[in-house]
């Protein structure tokens, strides 16, 4: 709407014929009221700040009170009214009148306002140079600058750089010191520190240097070995390239992977015989997972346990060796399982469950995960006789105890395979014989060893465990070997993950169709594609996913990074 406002000046005194000053508006609609950001002010007590609006519609022109308010058109209290040529409209003492409505759309309003200044009084009440106060402006402006100067820089760098003046300085509350050169607070993790900024800073307006971080932060851990040669390539990293003090972040650590990318997208720049693959981003050039196994290493009389790491290229034949022998299918039957407490349904939070922090896995033991079903019972009539878990020598120890005490003490009912092993009532308290100790004996190592064969051979211990037998040996628990078991826990070691922030996805999400697995050496750990479908770079509806959300440039076990390095070939040392 292109609006031609015509504003009465008051009467010019020498020929009294009125004076108007034309302002052109081009807006949606024209505010009138008494605040000063309407289109026309009326400086007026009865009327409003947000008085009324004019506005065209359906090619007419129309106004509009606002809020309660009304307002007089042609003599009459209107909330709101059609407007032709020669309409006035009244607010206090000041009348608007629609003096042309042109066919070009354009519309010309003439206002009359009694209160309205002259040109030259207006001129004048906007004046707000220097000069119109009748002062110097080259001395007030000189004066202003060297007061900035002195407050902002010349009494904080004294402090700054002057020691004896320096706790004077931060200490008196009217005078400035280098503090207000803070670009922000300082980190939770460093308010310890206090407002001493030297302790950092040790070099004026120089960037904080590295021995100023491993003063405290000594025991800091390589990007690689330390004792490596590659150290050198890092020789000009400071820690400030990563870490972003007095930013107003939650974290020290810069988020974004630009500076990671600026060496992998391209390692063999750096270092042409790397291994390691280029990545530039998560969503499409980020490698596979490779994974690491534990494998055992046997020995005659001992397994040792070496981790092995599988290449992406190989996953899909990878098996894990626990020596376990399990199966998910028959575990996780939607029918559910027979159990000494009845038909029970397990979930896979019933064997897999996190830390106390949630983050890690705990590792699955015997007896908090397996023995509520498989309770290692050896004799059927006798509820209470169990072995314990994962110790031959101790197992055989138990058997004996319990045929023993099985002799000396008899039960009705067992059979007629004990019968002639009991003992006359009242003979408890006798010494035995020769004869009744030998018969004891040979008794006793006959039930030990038909148990442990049942359970080592057939039932309850064979049914999970691998168990070689040593063709060497007859007799007592040589002759067998339970060969150890231990499941990985750190498929990736070298990344970090955090179950508690994945809570919301059930196990099936990353750990597909292990609800299948018949076998307990198949590996179902996640591809890279199943992460992609919750984590990108910038796609929408994606976990924006950066490289230190999974990696660390720390590594663990890399050596301290203030450790001198000797680079290959030159005999100096960084």
């Amino acid at each position: 709407m292109r609006i031609i406002l015509r504003r009465r000046i008051r009467p010019n005194p020498a020929n009294y014929h009125a004076e108007y000053r034309q302002l052109v508006l081009q807006v949606a609609r024209l505010t009138i009221g008494r605040a000063s950001d309407q289109h026309i002010h009326i400086n007026h007590p009865d009327v409003s700040a947000n008085q009324a609006i004019l506005f065209s519609t359906l090619g007419r022109l129309r106004i509009r009170a606002l809020n309660a308010g009304t307002v007089t058109v042609n003599g009459k209290l209107r909330r709101s009214a059609w407007l032709t040529v020669g309409d006035v409209m009244t607010f206090g003492v000041a009348r608007l009148t629609v003096e042309q409505l042109r066919a070009d759309g354009v519309i010309v309003l003439r206002l009359n306002d009694p209160h309205a200044l002259s040109i030259a009084k207006v001129e004048t009440a906007h004046d707000l140079s220097i000069k119109g106060t009748g002062l110097n402006p080259r001395y007030w402006s000189w004066l202003l600058v060297l007061s900035v100067l002195g407050v902002g820089f010349a009494v904080p760098l004294a402090g700054a750089l002057i020691s004896p003046l320096r706790p004077t300085v931060r200490s008196v509350a009217v005078l400035p010191s280098d503090a207000l050169w803070l670009p922000g607070p300082l980190h939770d993790a460093h308010r310890a520190i206090g407002n001493d900024c030297n302790v950092c800073h040790t070099t004026p307006f120089e960037r904080v240097k590295n021995d100023a971080c491993e003063t405290c932060h000594r025991s800091i851990q390589h990007h690689v070995m330390a004792t490596s040669p590659d150290a050198r390539l890092f020789a000009g990293r400071q820690c400030v390239d990563c870490h972003l003090e007095h930013d107003a972040q939650k974290t020290l650590v810069a988020r974004d992977s630009d500076d990671c990318v600026a060496c992998h997208a391209n390692l063999k720049s750096m270092k042409p015989d790397t291994h390691l693959q280029d990545v530039s981003d998560f969503s499409r050039t980020h490698p596979d997972f490779a994974l690491t196994l534990l494998t055992p290493q046997r020995s005659k009389d001992d397994t040792a346990w070496r981790p092995v790491t599988v290449p992406a290229a190989s996953r899909a034949s990878a098996k894990q060796d626990s020596n376990l022998t399990f199966s998910h299918k028959v575990h996780l039957d939607s029918k559910g399982l027979e159990s000494p407490s009845g038909r029970k349904q397990l979930t896979c939070a019933s064997c897999h469950q996190t830390d106390a922090g949630g983050r890690s896995m705990m590792p699955i033991r015997m007896e908090t995960q397996c023995a509520s079903c498989h309770t290692l019972q050896f004799d059927e009539n006798d509820p209470s006789s169990t072995v314990p878990h994962g110790d031959l020598p101790r197992m055989f120890k138990a058997l004996r105890e319990h045929f023993s005490r099985a002799f000396l003490e008899p039960k009705a009912g067992r059979g007629d395979s004990t019968k002639s092993a009991r003992r006359r009532p009242g003979d408890e308290q006798q010494i035995l014989s020769r004869e009744e100790q030998r018969r004891a004996l040979a008794w006793t190592e006959t039930q030990t060893m038909s148990a442990a064969r049942e359970l080592l051979e057939k039932r309850v211990c064979v049914e999970c465990h691998k168990i070689t037998k040593n063709t060497q040996r007859e007799a007592g628990p040589e002759q067998w070997r339970i060969e150890p078991v231990r499941l990985t826990q750190r498929w990736l070691p070298r990344a970090s993950f955090d179950h508690a922030i994945h809570k919301a996805s059930t196990c099936a999400t990353c750990h597909q169709h292990m609800e299948n697995s018949d076998d307990s050496s198949t590996i179902q750990m996640p591809s890279v594609s199943v992460c992609r479908d919750c984590h990108g770079d910038n796609e929408a509806r994606k976990v924006v996913s950066t490289c230190v959300m999974c990696h660390d440039f720390h590594r663990p076990g890399r050596g301290p990074f203030d450790d001198a390095v000797e680079v290959a070939g030159t005999g100096s040392v960084r």
